[in-house]
């Protein structure tokens, strides 16, 4: 059953001659984790606010948990999203980590006594109970996006967006808000949209939709995406580097039954296999 529908979307911006969406149609099922890649100025934000309810479909129709995305429905439909944003300096409201998960609790009126329930369930979810006081001055990118996404799944919602969440961080950074993300999915705590360059995290993903000039290029699981070069290549994308190296290694004669591999596991395969030899 889906969450999302999205049907015949197109979307122009003032003053713009070029449509930034072009007759977008997808579904999104319900508790299943989507990524949308492809290069910048492919409409994946514009896509990403729109199902997110920050702006309104210009052309077509947009459907969240069977409300239709209008003026009518606005607030009942935002009410049932957690967004999580690009630059996590931006998205810090509270002057500690604790204000700032309380903040949307307290925005939909949830009682002292369930707030601090809430506040350290999610935010040892996330790994930051221990940093419950601390100033959002104090902290790292990535622990700051951590927050952030305590913060989003602390009233529940039912769709939860990640618009770029990792591309201003380092690394490391990336890689634990990734790992993050991985564990909601497994958890069922809510369906996941991911929009993202990072093509790493599109292999860990249900579907991807791969977006260009606006249109949708491509949609599948990884495995069908990342299989079709011809479809990598004229969307300007690069394989993440584990399928790369796997794909070298295939033609090198090692074996792989599976191609979706973490670069942990990776190594561990390849030492298991010399292991045996």
């Amino acid at each position: 059953m889906s969450l999302v529908k999205v049907t015949n979307l197109s979307f122009t911006y003032p003053n713009q001659s070029h449509p930034a969406l072009k007759n977008i149609s997808l579904t999104v099922p319900k508790n299943s984790y989507v990524t949308i890649i492809g290069e910048n100025g492919s409409g994946k934000s514009t896509l990403a606010r729109i199902i997110g309810a920050i702006s309104l479909p210009q052309n077509g129709q947009v459907s969240i948990d069977n409300l239709l995305l209008d003026k009518a429905h606005l607030n009942a439909i935002r009410a049932k999203i957690g967004m999580v944003f690009q630059n996590p300096d931006s998205q810090f409201v509270g002057s500690t980590v604790e204000d700032d998960v309380a903040f949307g609790l307290e925005n939909h009126c949830f009682s002292p006594e369930e707030m601090n329930e809430i506040i350290t369930k999610y935010l040892k979810l996330v790994g930051m109970n221990d940093y419950r006081f601390r100033t959002p001055e104090s902290l790292s990118g990535g622990q700051k996006q951590r927050v952030a996404i305590a913060s989003a799944l602390a009233y529940r919602p039912k769709l939860l967006i990640f618009d770029e969440a990792t591309s201003m961080l380092d690394p490391q950074g990336r890689q634990e808000i990734s790992k993050l993300i991985q564990n909601l999915k497994l958890r069922q705590l809510a369906t996941i949209i991911s929009v993202t360059h990072n093509l790493s995290e599109a292999l860990v993903s249900d579907y991807v939709y791969i977006l260009n000039h606006g249109e949708i290029q491509g949609r599948g699981t990884p495995t069908e995406i990342f299989a079709n070069q011809e479809l990598i290549t004229k969307n300007h994308l690069k394989l993440p580097f584990t399928l790369e190296l796997i794909q070298q290694l295939k033609k090198a004669g090692f074996p792989f039954e599976n191609e979706q591999l973490s670069t942990t596991e990776l190594v561990q395969y390849l030492w298991t296999l010399n292991s045996t030899t």
